[in-house]
């Protein structure tokens, strides 16, 4: 089964939803895709939602961490074997942190999400919306 992606951004981080196998032969391409949207849109955050992975292998778990790396906030969402099989692979003490709730992962990355783009008018919000 090809693996899905989807893109999107709340604020200042990017979430990448992945689903189905998350494996050799499409890991290369999907890191090359994940690698051009951060260089085009960096942000302050990177969320994976692994939630809906059935199956990764080793280079399904180095590309979503080297990928987290990359952001200067990185987490990983999910409370299923391929978020624990990708946490076997992270370096002692790394600081990626997996959420099991949605809410761990508003609470961690909190003021990341809150920041958006100023308005047409160039105006900011007094107080960031939550």
């Amino acid at each position: 089964m090809v693996p899905g992606f989807q893109w999107r951004k709340i604020g200042k981080v990017n979430i990448f939803g992945v689903h189905g196998v998350f494996a050799n032969p499409w890991v290369n391409h999907k890191r090359e895709e994940m690698g051009e949207i951060l260089g085009e849109d960096p942000s302050r955050g990177l969320l994976f939602n692994v939630r809906e992975v059935e199956r990764v292998d080793r280079p399904g778990a180095e590309a979503i961490l080297e990928m987290a790396r990359k952001a200067p906030k990185g987490g990983i969402l999910g409370h299923n074997l391929s978020a624990y099989f990708v946490a076997e692979h992270m370096n002692p003490g790394e600081p990626i942190p997996i959420f099991e709730r949605d809410r761990e992962a508003i609470n961690y990355f909190g003021k990341e999400l809150a920041l958006g783009e100023p308005t047409e008018a160039g105006e900011r919000r007094r107080f960031p919306r939550i």
